[in-house]
């Protein structure tokens, strides 16, 4: 990210997030913050304890508060990701990059602020976020642009894992041919 040279801010989007509408107005409204770390669903330790990934976290011990964020959407500063390639190259911190992210940006003294809950909804105290448009699981299997009628305009969604007809068949020929493989060996 810190390889384009010339932007203030950096925006990472995964394959399988995607926002109901027209993604400029999105980012239009997100550009209106300064924050150096941009992203959803950050909560401090105290306030999300059964996160999965905490007992692989490590940080300093100056360091007293540590946060997590959901990631599938996030925007960092150059000053945010300097100041994170730094702090592990100490090998001081481990862990989670949604853990490690959130939680250097607000040690190093920078903005952190959630992309703002009515850009989405999700179930923070579930391990899956859900129910809500922005969750780690279940997945849906299309994009905004090929069902528009099951999204509501305006919120950001992830997963969305579509499934191809041509990878499903794919899938079902390797199936078979694993069978086969299986009974023959079986024989």
């Amino acid at each position: 990210m810190l390889a384009h040279e010339g932007y203030e801010h950096i925006w990472l989007v995964e394959y399988d997030a995607d926002f109901a509408g027209n993604w400029k107005t999105f980012f239009d409204k997100a550009s209106e913050n300064e924050a150096d770390f941009l992203a959803t669903t950050i909560f401090s330790k105290e306030d999300s304890e059964g996160w999965h990934h905490w007992p692989l976290f490590e940080a300093p011990p100056e360091v007293k508060t540590y946060y997590r964020a959901f990631c599938p959407v996030m925007r960092c500063s150059r000053t945010m990701l300097e100041c994170y390639v730094q702090s592990l190259q100490t090998e001081r911190w481990r862990g989670h990059y949604e853990a490690l992210m959130p939680t250097i940006a607000a040690h190093k003294g920078l903005r952190v602020e959630d992309i703002g809950r009515g850009l989405y909804t999700n179930t923070p105290n579930d391990w899956q976020l859900s129910p809500g448009t922005f969750i780690f699981r279940p997945a849906r299997d299309r994009y905004f642009h090929e069902s528009p009628a099951s999204f509501e305009t305006g919120f950001l969604y992830h997963p969305i894992k579509p499934r191809p007809p041509l990878a499903r068949r794919a899938f079902n020929r390797c199936v078979r041919y694993l069978q086969r493989l299986s009974l023959r060996a079986s024989a």
